[in-house]
C-alpha cells in the first residue's frame, strides 16, 4: 500500500505544479481544430466551465459567435451546428459524473446534437490512462453524443476518444484534427473485424424465413449484409418472437438498445422521435385490412349483381318507354296523350327500333351473366372499399398497442376500426371470426404462402380489401444510444439507392410491394354501362347517318318548295301586267272582251 500513497502523492504533486505553471494562451492545436471545425459546418462556440482556467481570456477572444455557460449550469441541447469546449474536473469519478449530469440535464429526447472537446488534466491522459475516456463515452452515449473527443489541458498532443459497440469497447487516438474524430466515418476501423449484434423481428419482405429450412432473408438483410462487407464487420442476428403485445415487444426491443446489449434492429419499424436514434428509409409500406371471406351462398342477390346500377336505369326507361306503347293502344285520355306522343314519324320508328335492339341486347347480356354466376359465383362478394368492409359488421383484431398505429390514421376511420375493434385473445390473424391489420406485403405473403382454401368455395380463407387504410414512408432503423453506426449505415444507404441496388433488392418482392398494381382478386364483373360503349357507338353512327339523311332531306324538300314558291311568284306576276296592258290598250282586231 505505501507504493500506492507514493504514486498519488506524486500525482497530485504534478497537478499541482502543473497548475501553478498553467499558460494564459490557449494552445495552437486546440485553436486550429476549432478553426478547422468551423470551416467545416459548425457555427456556434459554446465554452462550458473554462471561467477557472487562466486560458479563460484566449478562449473569448476566439473570433466566433459564443455561447458562455459557467460551470454547474445546464447548456440546454445543442444542434448540430453547435462546437462545445468545456473543462471537466477529473480527479474522482464522482465528481466527473456530478459535473456531467449538470451540464447534460436538460437532454430529455435523443436528438442529433453538436460536438464535444473536452479539456481535463494532462495528467490523467498520460501513459495510457484509458479510464477517462471510457468513462467519458459511457457517459455521452447515454445523451446520444457521438462526436465527442478529449485532450489535455495545456499541452494538446492528441485527442483520445472511444467506440462503443455491444461486442466490444475500442480506444482510438489521433492528432487534433477534424478527421475522423468528427467525420462520418468515426466508427470505421479499418485493421480489425468484430461482430454487429443485430436483432430482428420477421416481418415479410425485410426479414424473413424463405420456407422451413432456409436461412433468414429479406431487404434488410440483404442491405446490412452490404453495409458490413464494405465496414468489414460480422452481422450476428438475434431474432425476436413478436408476442400479442406491441408496447412489449418495443419495450424488449428499447431496452436492448439501451443497455448496448444489441447495436441495431435491422427490420425497419415505426420509432417514436426522441427514443432511440434511428435513420429513415425513403421507401413506402402499405397497411391494409384482411378479412375472412365468406362462404354464404348468394343465389337472391345474384339475380341483380348481372347489372351495375347505370344498367339498371336503361332497363327502367325502356320498360317505361315498353308501357306507353302500349298504352297508346288503348282508347282513353292517356292512351290518346301516347298516341300524339308516340305515333308521329319519325318519333315512331325511332323509339321502336331503339327498344327492339337495347332489349335484345340487355336480355341476352342478363341471361348469360346470371347462367355465369349460378355456375361460377355463388358466394357473396368480397368488399372491394373499406365502406363495403365496415357494412358487413366483421369485428377487427387489435392486439394491445395498436393504439399507437391508430393515432396516425384520419379520425373517422379511427373510430370506425375502434369500435368494431376486439383483443387479440378473442381470434388469432387469418381467421374465420375477424379481420385484422397488417402490412399489404406481409398480407400477400401469408394468404399466398400459408392460408389455406376452403374445400366448399375453392377460394382462400381470407383476402385483402383493396382500399389500403394507410401508408407509411417514416419507417426506419433503430441503433443504440450513441452508436458510431448510426451515420455509417446512413451514409452507405443513401449510396445504395444512388447505385442502384435498392432496386435490386427490391424486384424479387414487386409483386407483393405495390398493391394498386399487382394485386389479384377474384371479382364478380357486372355489365357495366361502359362495357356497351361499341353498341353505343354503332347505334350513334347510325343515328348521325339518319339524322345527316334526315336534314339532307328536309334542306332538299325546303329548297324545292322555295323554288317552286318563287316560279309561282314570278308567274303571276308575268300574267298580271298582261291583264294591265291590254286594258289599256282594248281587245284587239278579231277577238271579243270577256269580263
Amino acid at each position: 500500500m505505501a507504493w500506492k500513497r507514493m504514486l498519488l502523492v506524486g500525482l497530485a504533486v504534478g497537478v499541482i505544479f502543473a497548475a501553478v505553471a498553467e499558460p494564459t494562451q490557449i494552445p495552437k492545436t486546440i485553436s486550429s481544430l476549432v478553426e478547422e471545425c468551423f470551416h467545416h459546418n459548425s457555427r456556434t462556440l459554446y465554452l462550458v466551465g473554462l471561467e477557472k482556467l487562466a486560458a479563460y481570456e484566449s478562449y473569448l477572444a476566439l473570433p466566433h459567435p459564443k455561447v458562455i455557460v459557467q460551470s454547474g449550469y445546464s447548456i440546454g441541447t445543442p444542434d448540430e451546428s453547435s462546437l462545445i469546449v468545456m473543462y471537466m474536473d477529473c480527479s474522482t469519478l464522482s465528481n466527473l459524473l456530478i459535473q456531467f449530469k449538470a451540464i447534460m440535464r436538460d437532454f430529455t429526447r435523443i436528438v442529433r446534437n453538436g460536438k464535444y472537446i473536452v479539456l481535463v488534466e494532462d495528467a490523467y491522459l498520460s501513459n495510457g490512462n484509458l479510464a477517462v475516456a471510457i468513462e467519458l463515452g459511457s457517459a455521452f452515449s447515454t445523451y446520444n453524443v457521438v462526436y465527442w473527443c478529449v485532450t489535455g489541458l495545456h499541452q494538446a498532443e492528441e485527442l483520445q476518444y472511444t467506440l462503443f459497440f455491444a461486442s466490444s469497447v475500442y480506444f482510438m487516438n489521433g492528432p487534433l484534427t477534424y478527421a475522423p474524430a468528427f467525420e462520418w466515418n468515426r466508427g470505421l476501423l479499418r485493421n480489425a473485424t468484430f461482430d454487429i449484434y443485430a436483432l430482428a423481428m420477421t416481418s415479410f419482405p425485410y426479414t424473413h424465413f424463405q420456407g422451413k429450412h432456409r436461412p433468414f432473408c429479406g431487404i434488410d438483410v440483404n442491405i446490412f449484409e452490404t453495409v458490413m462487407e464494405r465496414i468489414g464487420c460480422q452481422l450476428k442476428v438475434r431474432i425476436l418472437q413478436p408476442t400479442d403485445s406491441i408496447d412489449n415487444d418495443i419495450a424488449v426491443i428499447t431496452r436492448s438498445l439501451h443497455r448496448s446489449k444489441a447495436d441495431v434492429m435491422m427490420t425497419r419499424r415505426h420509432v417514436n422521435v426522441g427514443i432511440l436514434p434511428v435513420v429513415y428509409i425513403p421507401d413506402i409500406t402499405y397497411y391494409c385490412l384482411v378479412a375472412p371471406r365468406t362462404t354464404q351462398i348468394d343465389l337472391t342477390q345474384s339475380l341483380l349483381r348481372p347489372f351495375s346500377g347505370t344498367v339498371w336505369f336503361i332497363v327502367v326507361c325502356t320498360v317505361l318507354i315498353s308501357a306507353f306503347d302500349e298504352l297508346s293502344k288503348q282508347h282513353t285520355r292517356l292512351g290518346r296523350l301516347a298516341q300524339q306522343l308516340f305515333a308521329r314519324q319519325p318519333i315512331a320508328s325511332f323509339y321502336r327500333i331503339c327498344l327492339a335492339v337495347i332489349s335484345f341486347v340487355l336480355i341476352e347480356s342478363y341471361l348469360a351473366t346470371v347462367t355465369s354466376f349460378f355456375l361460377a359465383y355463388r358466394f357473396v362478394p368480397d368488399a372491394k372499399t373499406l365502406e363495403e368492409f365496415f357494412a358487413t359488421g366483421i369485428p377487427i383484431r387489435l392486439p394491445e398497442g395498436m393504439v399507437r398505429f391508430l393515432r396516425n390514421l384520419e379520425p373517422r376511420l379511427k373510430d370506425r376500426i375502434m369500435a368494431r375493434g376486439v383483443g387479440a385473445s378473442v381470434c388469432s390473424p387469418y381467421s374465420t371470426q375477424c379481420a385484422h391489420l397488417e402490412s399489404f406485403a406481409m398480407a400477400s405473403y401469408q394468404i399466398s404462402e400459408n392460408v389455406g382454401i376452403d374445400p366448399v368455395s375453392g377460394r382462400k380463407r381470407s383476402y385483402i380489401v383493396p382500399e389500403m387504410v394507410t401508408r407509411y414512408s417514416y419507417l426506419s432503423y433503430a441503433f443504440a444510444r450513441g452508436s458510431p453506426l448510426t451515420d455509417l449505415v446512413a451514409m452507405y444507404l443513401r449510396w445504395m439507392y444512388e447505385a442502384g441496388l435498392m432496386g435490386l433488392f427490391r424486384h424479387q418482392y414487386e409483386q407483393y410491394l405495390q398493391p394498386t398494381v399487382h394485386v389479384h382478386t377474384v371479382v364478380d364483373s357486372s355489365l357495366e354501362f361502359e362495357h356497351l360503349m361499341s353498341l353505343w357507338i354503332c347505334v350513334s353512327i347510325g343515328w348521325g347517318v339518319s339524322c345527316g339523311v334526315f336534314v339532307m332531306e328536309m334542306g332538299h324538300g325546303w329548297l324545292q318548295r322555295v323554288l317552286k314558291g318563287r316560279r309561282q311568284v314570278a308567274g303571276n306576276a308575268g300574267k298580271q301586267a298582261w291583264c294591265k296592258v291590254g286594258n289599256k290598250t282594248g281587245p284587239m282586231p278579231g277577238t271579243k272582251s270577256v269580263q
